[in-house]
């Protein structure tokens, strides 16, 4: 059963469908056939689902996050994997590079360094993205696994086609 959003949930979730109408990407055509303003109301639209919360997230923290209408808390990390796998050049090289930083995570853009962070509305302050380090996504992310689920997304087989496209590439 989903949870109501809040007025702030959708406000920041308006935000980034702006920020990526405005996104200079060298394409517009991804290696898989998604759309990234449809995906992000799925990703967004998801957190609200409290089977999901139930399934991937930590318990210790859930009641505070409900009640503070923080939705998107926790899934920082889930949400950046799964984008950074499904969203590909059509080689298959990665656009986005996953950051981590203190207690939380996001998405650089590998071409213009510009920030994309589908939780950034966890924070009732202007995190500072410049104080994250890139983490390898070469790796299989089972909360994502179980996320992509929700989506419907084979997440596992994209992810094994990504390792071995930027095996062969090297």
């Amino acid at each position: 059963m989903p949870i109501k959003p809040s007025q702030n949930f959708n406000r920041a979730t308006r935000k980034l469908l702006k920020q990526i109408s405005e996104m200079n990407l060298p394409t517009t055509k991804f290696l898989y056939d998604y759309e990234m303003g449809d995906m992000l109301v799925r990703f967004r639209n998801l957190f609200l689902n409290e089977d999901l919360r139930h399934d991937v997230l930590s318990h210790q923290y859930e009641l505070s996050r409900q009640l503070n209408e923080n939705y998107s808390a926790g899934f920082c990390g889930i949400a950046s994997y799964t984008w950074t796998q499904i969203f590909r050049m059509p080689d298959g090289a990665p656009i986005w590079r996953i950051v981590q930083g203190w207690y939380h995570i996001w998405l650089q853009n590998r071409f213009d360094n510009s920030v994309f962070d589908i939780t950034y509305d966890q924070y009732n302050f202007d995190y500072p993205y410049d104080v994250g380090n890139p983490v390898d996504e070469k790796f299989k992310f089972k909360r994502a696994l179980k996320f992509s689920e929700y989506l419907n997304i084979d997440l596992d087989k994209i992810v094994q086609q990504n390792i071995l496209m930027s095996d062969k590439s090297k």
